[in-house]
């Protein structure tokens, strides 16, 4: 995907925006939500800006934590909370449920032998 100078998020929300409406079909934007640090109010403002005004659904996906990598899963309240100010925003909102966790294959984990 081309990037541009200035601010490539502009250009890339402007690319979805086209296609959206080109096809007539949602793009679905995935966040991966860290415990403590993007389910705050700022995150949720930033990823609001970004999604309003186009044919979007955000599909959040909670860590999956690895021993190998300082983040962790975000509480249950802290991932309510978080769904929530995006709902209350009037976006589609997806929290994907976990799946693969104890076999190590749940997003995130697939690569986690690797560091281990």
């Amino acid at each position: 995907m081309p990037v541009t100078i200035g601010n490539p998020l502009d250009e890339l929300k402007k690319a979805i925006d086209y296609y959206a409406k080109k096809t007539g079909k949602r793009v679905t934007l995935e966040a991966a939500l860290m415990g403590g640090v993007n389910t705050d109010k700022n995150s949720a403002d930033k990823l609001i800006s970004f999604a309003k005004g186009i044919d979007v659904n955000i599909n959040l996906i909670p860590w999956n934590p690895i021993s190998s990598l300082p983040f962790t899963e975000p509480s249950v309240q802290e991932t309510k909370k978080f769904v929530s100010m995006l709902e209350k925003a009037n976006l589609n909102v997806t929290l994907r449920t976990k799946r693969g966790r104890s076999i190590g294959g749940a997003c995130g984990q697939l690569g986690k032998g690797l560091k281990n």
